[in-house]
């Protein structure tokens, strides 16, 4: 589950569970969750267990919640309409299975009722996940951030005893508690500005991209959540001519023509699905082109060594 928008559930945003309530096994395994933005989930944004009657073969392992932004969990319109509201970022509940191998890492955990609640005994311990290079954000000290519940027994922590959650867990050892800055929340702009703290504070992930398919890392480090920070370099003292390009026919049936204000070095087609169908050196300021082969479609021609902003224009096939 990979660069989805997931807000105002009912329930848990993200989940693999099971309950084999007649006996025999449940087996889950290679999930991955990443470059997610959720917000407004009025359980969870992330919940995971397996309830099985036999122990015997059943088992969860190898699951991944990185890289995602998780929001305000416990908000949302369902707040005020389930009678049992929990807003947890993530919710490990009641998992009686074997279990190894949970990575939690990279996220933004932003606003909540609780940041991690697991109400199970048999994993009170953490011992089978690995949660780190995490930012964890309320807006008080004396807001909950986890809790571990048994049938006899309920551990509290709250923000301010952050610090010693990490130590007394071996958890998180590399996360940070502090707001997390994006451009604009109230907007669900999830992006991050230059003074985030969640900047070049991340973990390689094996994640080539970020939500917006921006290549990463942007600045030799990895960013915590699903987006990296790109940084925009300004070019001073310099005056640049725009770079006009005239193409003509538009549409046409294959057969064009491309007129540009200065020299053209190189021309690149594309179709929608991003593959490239035509690719040419040029020299000069005018060129024809002929994709007449190319079946009827939408085009984008780019100027990939132009020294302007990427520009792309696009042309209609039609025959």
């Amino acid at each position: 589950m990979e660069r989805c928008k997931i807000w105002e559930i009912y329930d848990d945003a993200l989940t693999n569970q099971g309950n084999a309530s007649a006996g025999g096994t449940v087996q889950q395994y290679n999930l991955f969750y990443r470059n997610n933005i959720i917000w407004n989930c009025s359980e969870s944004s992330f919940c995971y267990f397996i309830q099985p009657n036999i122990i015997s073969g059943s088992f969860m392992k190898n699951i991944y919640f990185e890289n995602n932004t998780c929001v305000n969990a416990g908000g949302g319109w369902a707040a005020s309409q389930r009678p049992d509201l929990k807003g947890f970022q993530i919710y490990c509940s009641s998992n009686t299975a074997l279990t190894d191998s949970v990575f939690i890492r990279d996220n933004i955990f932003y606003k909540s009722r609780c940041i991690l609640f697991i109400d199970n005994s048999f994993v009170h311990t953490l011992s089978f996940t690995t949660m780190d290079y995490n930012c964890w954000y309320t807006q008080n000290i004396s807001d909950t951030i986890a809790a571990f519940w048994t049938s006899n027994s309920l551990s509290v922590w709250k923000a301010s005893q952050f610090s010693n959650f990490k130590i007394v867990n071996n958890e998180d050892a590399h996360s940070i508690m502090s707001d997390p800055l994006f451009v604009n929340a109230a907007a669900n702009d999830y992006h991050l500005t230059s003074n985030s703290p969640c900047i070049n504070t991340g973990i390689n992930t094996n994640i080539s991209s970020d939500f917006d398919l921006t290549p990463i890392p942007q600045n030799g480090a990895y960013e915590i959540g699903a987006f990296a920070y790109k940084i925009i370099t300004a070019i001073l003292n310099l005056t640049v001519t725009p770079f006009r390009v005239l193409i003509y026919p538009n549409p046409n049936k294959g057969i064009f023509y491309i007129q540009a204000s200065e020299t053209i070095h190189e021309i690149k087609i594309c179709n929608l699905n991003g593959s490239v169908i035509y690719q040419t050196s040029v020299g000069n300021q005018q060129q024809l082109i002929d994709i007449s082969s190319q079946p009827t479609g939408v085009y984008f021609i780019h100027f990939p060594k132009s020294i302007h902003l990427p520009v792309v224009k696009k042309i209609i096939v039609n025959k």
